[in-house]
């Protein structure tokens, strides 16, 4: 009986260095996306009251979600 051949690393399997930059550079795509919802928020003025209140507090959520889905901020895997 022979053994199984060793495991190979496919052309899809990312090295763990690239995987990490790529979080921190989603992270900053939803930082810059949270920031739009802010700026939206406060620089347009024809919008109704309740937009621009809904539109804070999806800032808010998205804020709690990425600090909740975070692993490069707090260093957890």
């Amino acid at each position: 009986m022979q053994p199984p051949p060793p495991m190979m690393r496919g052309p899809m399997m990312m090295d763990r260095r690239r995987l990490v930059g790529l979080a921190m550079v989603a992270h900053i795509g939803m930082f810059l996306f949270v920031i739009g919802l802010i700026s939206a928020a406060v620089f347009f003025e024809e919008l109704d009251i309740f937009v621009r209140l809904f539109l804070v507090i999806l800032s808010f959520l998205a804020v709690l979600l990425i600090l909740a889905g975070s692993t490069t901020i707090f260093g957890v895997p």
